[in-house]
């Protein structure tokens, strides 16, 4: 499903281990029990929900669909793609590494041996999410071609507007900048959204006041989003929504 559109038209560890080391082993027995036993590698994740990248659901179903064991590359992906789902849904500081870890269906040893804090996990997981939202906007804009910066705009935001169809994309930012109080996450966020005006800017050619409003009409959508200001029927919210197109989220 699409979500909202924004501007109704337009919105704008430990040490390193061998190659064969006891978590991998522990890894290769749990899938193969998985596998005899004739049960979906994907349980974890229809307990708490499908990850953002529908190509990357956890590792054990990375193994089973393509018939080899996940590379570590795939593996740290499959990490931080949870991990932008978990701290998504239940916050920051509510949210243990043995979540994630139950998630992505990798042990919470291995996770740690990646990410040797949590806060480092969250980090990875803000910049996973601002690196999609930068993918899509450029590749908007390279679409635009030669147009001019309000068409360029136009189709950045309706891109935009789809890629937050994701929930998970649109609260992950939410919970980020909650937790900007931690000089790891403010740094993050400060340079996402550094990234984006960046692109605006040198992209559609956008002036300054051109890219505060791209971004602060997207910020309103994330606020009217998050508290269903679109489903609320009273006075306040319909003059706030009012120029959006809606769809619910998926």
């Amino acid at each position: 499903m699409r979500s909202a559109s924004f501007f109704g038209h337009f919105l704008y560890g430990t040490a390193e281990g061998a190659l064969c080391d006891p978590l991998d082993v522990r890894w290769d027995q749990r899938h193969e029990e998985q596998r005899q036993h004739g049960q979906h590698a994907g349980r974890a994740v229809r307990r708490l929900g499908a990850t953002c990248d529908p190509t990357i659901v956890n590792v054990q179903s990375l193994t089973m669909r393509t018939g080899s064991r996940a590379t570590a590359e795939e593996r740290r992906r499959a990490v931080i793609r949870s991990a932008v789902t978990v701290f998504a849904r239940s916050g920051y500081e509510t949210s243990p590494v043995t979540r994630v870890a139950e998630h992505a269906g990798i042990s919470s040893a291995y996770v740690m041996k990646l990410f040797p804090r949590k806060i480092d996990l969250f980090v990875a997981a803000i910049g996973d999410c601002y690196d999609r939202i930068l993918d899509e906007l450029a590749e908007a804009a390279e679409e635009a071609g030669d147009a001019e910066t309000d068409e360029i705009l136009n189709r950045m935001g309706a891109r935009y507007a789809e890629l937050i169809g994701d929930r998970d994309l649109l609260l992950l930012q939410v919970q980020a900048l909650a937790s900007t109080q931690l000089p790891e996450v403010a740094s993050a966020v400060r340079d996402g959204v550094g990234r984006i005006t960046s692109l605006v800017v040198s992209r559609a050619r956008a002036d300054a006041s051109q890219a505060q409003h791209f971004l602060a009409r997207g910020q309103l959508c994330h606020l009217l989003t998050a508290i269903d200001a679109f489903d609320t029927d009273a006075d306040w919210a319909n003059s706030l929504t009012k120029g959006f197109r809606h769809s619910p989220a998926s």
